[in-house]
């Protein structure tokens, strides 16, 4: 079988499998808390907005205009500060461990093929560097390499 049309699980170690199957699992996690982070978000983004319609009516016109300022720079933040925020953090969460996971999955293939030459994790473009290893050092490619791209 040529390596345009193997699968990694044709020719992975149990010890390269775990640490996808692993990886898997930890993204389909992250998945299921940014869909719960969204929800959130957009379920206090309508109650704030309600909340805001309420108070933009209390008061006489001159209390209305004073508040309104303040209503007008809560909901910006609820609506777009806050989330923002939680979405960056979200990504940089999702950047992270999908460096993490390559990282140990450079690891893995080191030990399992016997590569002298250990990938160095420190410094940017970790995610490119680690794929660059697995083609040039590790040999992988073909399916396998499109596999690994194909999850990061």
């Amino acid at each position: 079988m040529n390596n345009d049309t193997t699968t990694i699980n044709d020719t992975a170690s149990p010890e390269v499998i775990a640490v996808g199957y692993q990886n898997h699992f930890q993204f389909d996690r992250l998945i299921s808390l940014c869909e719960f982070l969204e929800d959130s978000l957009s379920t206090e983004a309508s109650q704030q907005q309600e909340k805001a319609e309420l108070l933009r009516t209390r008061g006489n016109e001159e209390e209305q205009a004073f508040n309104s300022v303040e209503i007008d720079d809560n909901l910006f933040r609820v609506e777009r500060d806050f989330p923002r925020l939680v979405r960056y953090s979200m990504l940089n969460t999702l950047m992270s461990t999908t460096e993490s996971w390559l990282v140990r999955l450079c690891r893995v293939v080191r030990q399992e093929r016997k590569i002298v030459e250990a990938f160095d994790d420190r410094g940017t473009g970790v995610i490119q560097r680690a794929i660059q290893y697995l083609q040039d050092s590790a040999s992988i490619g073909g399916a396998e390499i499109a596999y690994y791209k194909g999850l990061v």
